[in-house]
C-alpha cells in the first residue's frame, strides 16, 4: 500500500509503441517495491515524435496517472527514466521542445526530480513495449477493463461517510495530529 512517508519513485519508460510507468515506494530505487504498475499505447501522431519526446510523455503519463499520491507530498518525488538528457531539461528552467514546456506547466504544482538509471535497470521496458491499443484488445479483455473501471468508479464515489459517520471522521480529525497540521 501507498505510504506518504516513504521515498517515493515513479519509473517510467518510453517505447514508439506504448508507455509505461510504475508507481514504486522504498528507502531507495534498489529497494522500491511497486505500488502500481501502468501503461499505454501511443497514438499514431505520437509515435511519429522524436525518442526524447516520446520519454517526456511517458514521464507525463506517469506524474498525470500517480498525481493523486503526488499532489500535496512533503517530500518530492523521484521520476526515475533512462534518457539522460531529460533530467537537464526537467531538473533546471531550460528551455526546449513545446512539447516538454507543456509537460513542465502541466506538473509545476508537483514536487518532483527527474534521475537517470540505465535501461537495463529499468523496470518499465517490458511494461512500455507490450500495452496493446485499446482497438486491438480481445472482447475478454475489453470486457474486464471494463469491470476494473466500473469497480474502481464505484470505490471512489461511494461515500465513505456512510459507513463511518461523519461525527466519528469529526472525532478523529481533531486526535490525529497530522490533520491538525494540515488544518492550521
Amino acid at each position: 500500500y501507498f505510504d506518504s512517508l516513504l521515498p517515493t519513485f515513479i519509473i517510467v519508460d518510453g517505447h514508439i509503441t506504448s508507455l509505461g510507468a510504475i508507481l514504486a515506494q522504498g528507502k531507495d530505487i534498489e529497494s522500491a517495491k511497486p505500488v502500481a504498475v501502468a501503461s499505454r499505447a501511443t497514438t499514431p501522431s505520437e509515435q511519429n515524435h522524436p525518442p526524447i519526446d516520446i520519454e517526456a510523455e511517458a514521464a507525463d503519463f506517469g506524474l498525470s496517472k500517480y498525481r493523486n499520491y503526488l499532489v500535496g507530498s512533503s517530500q518530492a518525488v523521484l521520476v526515475v527514466l533512462d534518457h539522460k538528457p531529460l533530467c537537464s531539461i526537467f531538473n533546471s528552467k531550460r528551455h526546449e521542445s513545446i512539447r516538454t514546456e507543456i509537460i513542465k506547466l502541466r506538473h509545476q504544482d508537483l514536487r518532483y526530480k527527474f534521475v537517470y538509471r540505465k535501461g537495463k535497470y529499468n523496470n518499465t521496458d517490458y511494461v512500455s513495449r507490450k500495452a496493446k491499443p485499446v482497438d486491438k484488445l480481445s472482447k475478454k479483455e475489453m470486457e474486464q477493463a471494463t469491470e476494473l473501471d466500473n469497480l474502481l468508479y464505484v470505490l471512489h464515489s461511494t461515500p465513505v461517510t456512510d459507513c463511518i459517520g461523519l461525527e466519528n471522521i469529526a472525532t478523529e480529525t481533531t486526535a490525529d495530529p497530522t490533520l491538525q497540521k494540515v488544518i492550521t
